[in-house]
């Protein structure tokens, strides 16, 4: 507390007159955050004692509502109980993106926490709601951002996905626009007619750490549209054969230009669903020490590197690296895509495990296509049991030191002119390179097949070599 603050405490309170109400005011601002409390109406009779508002269960957004607005300009925590708080459409975001909500945090309530009690406080979207309605909306403007954090943290959101009859067509649960420091943390969410979370328009610093996503619709998981986002620790999971959709995609945002670049997603765990993480557009990312498992769809991959729009090319992926993360029983591991003019460059794919597991096979581990994929670079992964380990269909890749993927080999080998060396490499080798063992002898290779190569050996006069150890050293 600052000597001016204590000056004021002082005006205020050593004196016979009755503070004011605005002085009460002026003083809970000084001291810091206000706590406010928001019982269910379903919660216990202690809970509601120690309640400031206690809600009737049919429009219970209205009380959490008043709760935010209640807090002073420095913001506070709103405490919820334990129970079902069913919420409904409050109010509608008129500008750009249009968006309707059942709850708003703007750019003009200060640093704000919703905490919950884990899963026994219940945030659920009630029946037959407009299309587009987040249960939370954390909002600022293009011109005007919200720059307080908000915290939201140990809630379970229920989107009621059967009770909704509208077309859900780009929303989250939780969803944050223009808004620095949003932080989503010991969540769980679930059953949303959509997303379960979107982050888009040039949010910063945001934080999906800890929480449990289920995807239940046909729908993407949830996406972010984003710079420096860390998604971290989560266990995303969608147990429906989907055949669209992605548990979490990293995109690009055409209208205003931003693309998902430095973001950060590790330790997470992928359980189902059709595509587990897309990279569209991304730019600098990192996918590190996640577990991807149970991809079964004859048409599914676990991860996907793609450009975002076939126009721009500024929306190419590029530069992300993807290192350390476990792939087990899957359909198809890493999937690199391109077309002739857009695709994904300079990419890093080092260190991962690739692994068939009992429930499906695994048909390839990486594949890479299209003309635009440029320069990627495949090194040090482990790729057990993959019908193709590694393919490079189009554009130009490093492929080096994998494991189920031999792409150089060495050997000392002995031969007679003319005839055959097994090389053990994935593929027809592009160079080899031969040594005698024989002074005054030469070799040479005359021909390169997929599981061998021939050599021929000759003396100084041109006749055939003799039959001696060679020593050689193939590539792909």
């Amino acid at each position: 507390m600052t000597a001016t603050d204590k000056t004021t405490l002082k005006s205020y309170f050593n004196t016979n007159d009755i503070p004011t109400e605005t002085q009460f005011a002026d003083f809970i601002d000084t001291i810091g955050i206000l706590t406010l409390g928001v019982a269910a109406s379903n919660a216990s009779d202690s809970s509601k004692g120690r309640a400031d508002y206690i809600c009737d269960g049919v429009n219970d957004e209205v009380q959490i509502q008043a709760a935010i607005d209640a807090l002073p300009a420095s913001g506070g925590k709103i405490v919820f109980s334990e129970g079902t708080f069913i919420c409904a459409k409050g109010g509608a975001r008129a500008i750009d993106p249009v968006m309707n909500y059942c709850m708003t945090i703007d750019q003009t309530d200060g640093k704000l926490w919703l905490d919950g009690m884990g899963r026994a406080t219940i945030f659920k979207l009630a029946d037959g709601q407009d299309a587009n309605t987040p249960i939370v909306l954390v909002q600022g403007l293009t011109a005007d951002k919200r720059l307080s954090s908000t915290l939201i943290t140990g809630i379970e959101f229920d989107g009621n996905e059967t009770g909704q009859v509208a077309s859900w067509v780009d929303f989250g649960l939780v969803t944050a626009i223009y808004s620095d420091e949003v932080t989503l943390d010991r969540c769980y969410l679930h059953s949303s007619p959509h997303q379960s979370f979107h982050f888009l328009r040039n949010c910063l610093y945001c934080r999906i750490t800890n929480n449990r996503v289920e995807s239940n619709s046909v729908h993407t998981g949830a996406a972010t549209e984003v710079p420096n986002i860390i998604i971290a620790g989560n266990d995303f999971r969608d147990d429906l054969a989907v055949t669209t959709g992605s548990l979490i995609s990293l995109v690009a945002n055409a209208d205003i230009g931003v693309v998902s670049e430095k973001c950060s997603v590790q330790n997470n765990i992928f359980t189902g669903g059709f595509v587990q993480l897309t990279l569209s557009g991304a730019k600098h990312c990192t996918v590190f020490g996640n577990l991807f498992r149970d991809v079964t769809d004859l048409n599914s991959v676990a991860l996907k590197l793609e450009f975002f729009n076939s126009i721009i090319a500024d929306y190419n992926c590029l530069e992300n690296m993807i290192c350390a993360n476990v792939f087990e029983n899957i359909r198809d591991g890493i999937y690199v895509t391109g077309d002739a003019s857009n695709g994904s460059l300079r990419n890093h794919i080092v260190n991962n495990q690739i692994i068939e597991g009992a429930g499906v096979g695994l048909s390839y581990g990486i594949l890479q296509s299209g003309a635009a994929s440029l320069a990627n670079y495949y090194a040090g992964n482990r790729i057990v049991g993959a019908n193709l380990p590694i393919s490079i269909a189009a554009g130009t890749a490093i492929v080096e030191h994998n494991i189920g993927y031999v792409t150089e080999s060495y050997g000392a080998t002995s031969v007679a002119d003319g005839g055959t060396i097994s090389h053990g490499l994935a593929a027809t080798p592009t160079v080899v390179i031969v040594t005698t063992s024989v002074a005054d002898e030469y070799a040479a290779v005359t021909a390169l097949a997929a599981t061998n190569f021939t050599v021929a050996l000759t003396k100084h006069d041109g006749s055939a070599g003799t039959t001696q150890t060679i020593y050689w050293r193939a590539y792909i």
